[in-house]
């Protein structure tokens, strides 16, 4: 990821474009992307619950590498960490790493913020 988030914005710099990337939210992050939605019974809930049953061991990966992205994505003026965006809160994603169409709507508006406020 280091070297093609680089060479990205290289390429778009050499052209005179405008560079951003975004650290996208997956469920089961530490902090907001695992807090148990109020309703129990959504689908977001059952995914979420199904991950700490049955996926621990990818949810210390997952939650390793985004230690480890953060981190970088803090060093960088064109990287932004939306990782919090669009948490399950009850019908949000539609699996435990892909959002829905409301999860996209509401990271599409994080992004479209993020991008008004940039330039």
């Amino acid at each position: 990821m280091v070297c093609n988030v680089k060479a990205m914005h290289s390429i778009a710099e050499s052209i005179g474009a405008a560079y951003l990337v975004f650290l996208q939210p997956t469920m089961g992050l530490e902090g907001a992307q695992s807090l148990i939605p109020k309703d129990i019974e959504s689908q977001d809930a059952k995914q979420l619950f199904n991950m700490i049953r049955n996926r621990q061991e990818y949810l210390n990966v997952i939650n390793n590498l985004y230690k480890e992205l953060r981190k970088y994505c803090l060093e960088l003026d064109y990287c932004i960490d939306i990782s919090d965006t669009a948490p399950p809160t009850g019908n949000m994603y539609f699996n435990s790493r892909h959002h829905n169409k409301n999860g996209n709507k509401v990271i599409a508006r994080e992004i479209a913020k993020s991008i008004n406020s940039s330039y």
